[in-house]
């Protein structure tokens, strides 16, 4: 048997060693670099990231030192692939793919007091905080852990009464029909003299634990409703402690209406920083105080220790554990404790903790982390099905795989052993030195003030007189020209008519913003035109029909196969076997429906979030197989669009649209799924490397819940020690996604006015269809499909449907430049030199260039942590565009 047809086992326990060290490295250098620095830049955006690619390097080059000390210390290049695919995976999602946008998007509902609409829809399971203190928050037990005084008018002395009180002015009613989820609700009911105060009580210590704090933040959190107010009419909430110490959280003083958002009139309140005053005892009362005619209904009062999230942003103190017995009570809000030894166990564990409140975070990192990677071994096995459709049946060129097959191709020497070519190769050497010798000129003209060569250009100067020329290259993002030594290299690996297609289409998609300001004014007047998030949306739904239509008999096959029939389709090189990715796939389908179920969305409304999940990814694993796409950012920017056009919160609930903004900011619209086409890109190096797929798939796993895990882990450490508020990225970016939740809130707003005005118009409160979003949606479906039939009909076609899926992103923003040079530099080589020339001198020349500014993030990034050591914080970081 041959070296090549012995089986190997390029997953083991080295490559899992070197994996998890790579991973940490990963994980450190990331964060470091986009997060603590002081001129930071964005390290794994681009594709393949930067940071997966030098620590890759890293290991790579130390492997490299010690087959020059001894040839039996060599790695083989299957266990390289292997650690290359962990880091591939992991390296987005150490960014803007999950934790940079997760933690502000699961933490502003709660803490933003302007989302108390938003709040009971919102699952206090998927956010970190301390337990529910309001033991009967559903009054399934009555009246108990509840008090009632009443006072005769306002000079009179509270006097307690009996619960159920007798003449009715409080007790516990169960409501009709339901339709905000309120089963039950306490009513007091009072005359204009009379003033009611209804106590929820709250122990200071509970079950031999201390659950309130002076001087740290409770969330509280209710639901009321009042009928028949007067002038006199008012009820007011605040927190009482023992000591008599008072502060005022809410009031209310008008009779409550019911809308979109409160079908039975129930008004939500929610204050996410309620302060428990420093003169504390042995309870706190949250006291309802209500006077004046009417009746007031209160219900689902929670009251939660909100430090979790708070101390997130604003930091916690470090406190010897035989210190803390010194500090007074008011005086241990915000306190980690830490152990006197860490050098002991406990003192290791505390640090690996990193000041992390795990108990806080342990049912949402539960519930979040099932719910990524149950999703990735999803995509996972649905990448295993199609790859063969895709490398074999429709031959995609895999561009993306063109550097790391180029890196790590060998040949034998002189003296019989393999050396990896690309080092031999003098065009790579070339454009190594011109890449760091550029990059070198932006770094030393940061210290020194140097000249250098700059690559980007803002042409909306040059039209500044001239509206529509501006309109139309400022298009939705602004499109600056600018070159990357990041992107352009890998853009050159795009096929020239591909290049071509996406430059065209995006001069194409951009004309419209011209016409607008130039030949149809009156299209000024129509908002969000030329909708082109709704063009990228519908246009990226049409791509997943279109991959599923082409590969229609592929997939028959793998059913086929799967079920033990005859079948044309060999599955016994695969990962997995058909049967199985089948299995896992329809598996996790279901995980995540109950997933929905359980966190309140309803099964079958997230089977249809889950179908367009996969949908996105199918779409995005296409785009890259095709065509390539040397940076991130071209998903849907939010699953929010598609469903706010055909029916909107009235349709799906409030309910579905909350998960879908919190889950969707990371899931769909930034770089978490470019997991898909990383799998199956990774699966194919394999094969073309001869690497087994069942150690690609262990690897690709392990990157998954490494990327995952130790990342968060940096990043919470981070905000927990420092407080995300001194951390200028944490607080300006990763914790300030209120922007996204906006859209849920606009859209909750929307549907509240068309409910009242369907009352005030005596008419039926039905579904609304946004017809400009709708038909932006529908016409950009129908155009991509137009668009592949023209291109399966007529090869030389000039509109590829890829080009204009990608013309309406923020990618192409980033991108076009490097494109247009790529696709210039390739078009000039190839009616100069030919195709020879492309493949044996501009490809080792253009991996040169990639690797010499990967190198030269390697090189400023370790001075300007020898500088940072010395307290000079003003350092260089290479940034993508200069």
């Amino acid at each position: 048997m041959s070296e090549q047809e012995r089986p190997r086992r390029d997953f083991n326990a080295r490559s899992f060693a070197l994996g998890l060290v790579s991973l940490t490295l990963l994980a450190v250098w990331s964060h470091w670099h986009t997060v603590i620095s002081l001129n930071r830049t964005s390290l794994n955006d681009g594709s393949p990231p930067v940071g997966a690619v030098g620590v890759f390097l890293g290991v790579f080059l130390i492997i490299l030192l010690w087959e020059l000390v001894n040839r039996r210390l060599r790695l083989p290049r299957g266990e390289l692939v292997v650690i290359y695919a962990m880091l591939m995976v992991a390296a987005p999602w150490t960014g803007h793919g999950i934790w940079y946008r997760f933690i502000g998007l699961i933490y502003t509902v709660p803490r933003d007091v302007d989302q108390a609409r938003l709040l009971p829809h919102y699952s206090d399971k998927l956010w970190p905080h301390g337990p529910q203190l309001n033991r009967n928050i559903d009054l399934a037990d009555g009246l108990d852990g509840w008090h009632l005084t009443i006072a005769q008018s306002a000079n009179d002395e509270d006097v307690v009464a009996a619960l159920p009180e007798p003449a009715g002015r409080a007790a516990v009613v169960a409501a009709e029909a339901p339709r905000q989820g309120i089963d039950r609700a306490i009513r007091l009911q009072t005359e204009d003299v009379e003033i009611l105060k209804l106590r929820c009580r709250i122990p200071t210590e509970a079950d031999g634990r201390v659950q309130l704090v002076p001087g740290e933040n409770y969330l509280l959190s209710y639901q009321a409703r009042i009928k028949g107010a007067r002038g006199s009419t008012l009820m007011t909430c605040y927190v009482l402690t023992a000591a008599g110490d008072k502060a005022e959280v809410s009031s209310l003083n008008r009779d409550t209406r019911a809308s979109f958002s409160a079908a039975d009139g129930f008004e939500p309140a929610h204050f996410p920083k309620v302060l428990i005053p420093d003169r504390l005892g042995d309870y706190l009362d949250i006291v309802f105080e209500f006077k004046g005619a009417g009746t007031l209904e209160v219900a689902e009062v929670r009251f939660y220790n909100n430090e979790a999230l708070q101390s997130l942003y604003q930091g916690r103190t470090e406190v010897r554990e035989s210190d803390l017995a010194q500090l007074p009570p008011n005086e241990r809000a915000r306190v980690d404790v830490r152990p006197d030894n860490l050098w002991s166990l406990r003192g290791v564990a505390h640090r690996l903790r990193g000041s992390i409140p795990l108990a806080a975070w342990a049912q949402p990192a539960l519930l979040w982390g099932s719910l990524i990677l149950v999703l990735f071994a999803g995509l996972l096995a649905l990448m295993i099905i199609l790859r063969r459709q895709w490398a074999e049946h429709e031959r995609f060129g895999f561009p993306m795989l063109i550097f790391p097959r180029t890196l790590l191709e060998e040949e034998a020497g002189p003296d019989g052993c393999l050396h990896f070519t690309i080092f031999r190769k003098r065009s790579m050497w070339v454009g190594f030195g011109i890449s760091v010798f550029m990059i070198g000129l932006v770094g030393l003209h940061h210290y020194f003030n140097t000249p250098y060569l700059k690559t980007e250009l803002d042409i909306t100067k040059f039209v500044q007189n001239h509206r529509p020329l501006l309109s139309f290259f400022r298009g939705f993002y602004g499109h600056p020209f600018n070159i990357s030594l990041v992107i352009l290299p890998i853009a050159f690996f795009i096929e020239l008519e591909l290049l071509g297609s996406i430059l065209l289409c995006f001069l194409v998609c951009s004309l419209p913003f011209y016409m607008r300001e130039e030949m149809f004014t009156s299209w000024r007047s129509i908002k969000d035109f030329p909708f082109i998030q709704e063009q990228h949306t519908g246009a990226y739904m049409a791509l997943a029909v279109i991959a599923l239509y082409a590969g229609r008999r592929h997939l028959v096959e793998v059913v086929r196969r799967a079920l033990g029939r005859s079948s044309q389709v060999d599955d016994r090189d695969e990962g997995w076997t058909y049967r199985k990715a089948l299995i896992v796939l329809i598996g996790s389908v279901f995980f995540l429906c109950f997933w929905m179920q359980y966190v309140g969305v309803g099964f079958w409304k997230g089977l249809l979030y889950v179908a367009f999940i996969l949908a996105c990814a199918i779409s995005t694993a296409r785009i890259r197989v095709e065509c390539g796409a040397p940076w991130t950012y071209l998903t849907p920017y939010t699953p929010l669009i598609i469903f706010t056009a055909f029916g909107g919160a009235h349709l799906f609930g409030i309910d579905m649209f909350v998960i879908m903004i919190v889950s969707g900011g990371f899931l769909c619209s930034a770089s978490y799924l470019m997991c898909a086409p990383t799998q199956v890109e990774m699966l194919q190096l394999g094969r073309l490397l001869n690497v087994r797929a069942q150690c690609l798939n262990r690897g690709l796993l392990l990157g998954a819940v490494g990327g995952l895990v130790i990342s968060g882990v940096f990043l919470l450490s981070v905000a927990y020690s420092r407080g995300g508020m001194n951390v200028s990225y944490i607080a300006d970016w990763a914790a300030n996604q209120a922007f996204q939740v906006r859209l849920v809130t606009t859209e909750v707003g929307y549907q509240d006015q068309r409910y009242q005005k369907s009352l005030d118009e005596k008419r039926p409160f039905e579904v609304d269809i946004k017809r400009p979003q709708a038909w932006a949606l529908g016409i950009s479906f129908a155009v991509t499909l137009l668009l592949f039939v023209a291109k399966s009909l007529c090869v030389g076609f000039p509109l590829h449907p890829v080009g204009y899926i990608l013309a309406n992103t923020y990618f192409i923003n980033m991108v076009w430049g490097s494109l247009f040079t790529a696709m210039l530099v390739k078009f000039l080589a190839l009616k100069i030199g030919g195709v020879m020339v492309v493949r044996n001198v501009l490809r080792p020349f253009f991996v040169g260039v990639f690797l010499g500014a990967i190198g030269s993030y390697l090189l400023w990034d370790a001075l300007a942590l020898g500088l940072q050591a010395f307290g000079y914080m003003d350092t260089f970081h290479v940034p993508h565009i200069f």
